[in-house]
């Protein structure tokens, strides 16, 4: 809506400020009017109603800014390419690691769910990319909320 010059306003919980930030920055809205918010219950929605309320009416009958009307990316810090430290067999055995969900008492595996894993170590990626004619920093996708682009190397070295 803001890009169409009309304000919005969007309320969310403290608990929710992460997220709110990846879903501006994915599209492309750093400086959406946004408002943070207690979660109300049956004791205090009358009260937040009265500090709520008053900071939506503004920001839906104020004009946009210039700066609100533009897009724009939030910085962020660059991702390590490889995820896992430590060796090769100590990050087979943190994937592999089983642990026991509450109530039921069968030990079940946390990342893998049993499935065989075979860690994207520099030489396999490599490996793995002599088999496609696209560049490894080709963009094939981007993760939603936050925006991260996937490329051939990045998506191979989920495989």
């Amino acid at each position: 809506m803001e890009k169409a010059g009309i304000p919005t306003v969007t309320v969310y919980t403290p608990a929710m400020t992460e997220y709110m930030g990846q879903w501006q920055e994915f599209f492309g809205m750093p400086n959406l009017r946004t408002y943070v918010s207690t979660m109300p219950n049956r004791h205090t929605y009358q009260d937040l109603a009265r500090a709520v309320v008053p900071k939506l009416v503004e920001g839906l009958t104020t004009p946009l800014t210039e700066k609100e009307k533009r897009g724009g990316t939030i910085p962020r810090e660059e991702r390590p390419r490889i995820a896992f430290t430590g060796t090769y067999e100590e990050c087979l055995e943190f994937l592999e690691a089983e642990f026991i969900p509450v109530g039921t008492g069968a030990p079940q595996r946390r990342y893998t769910a049993g499935t065989s894993v075979t860690l994207p170590t520099p030489e396999l990626v490599a490996k793995m990319l002599t088999g496609t004619s696209h560049s490894p920093d080709e963009v094939i996708g981007r993760m939603l909320p936050t925006g991260l682009e996937f490329t051939v190397e990045k998506w191979l070295s989920t495989l």
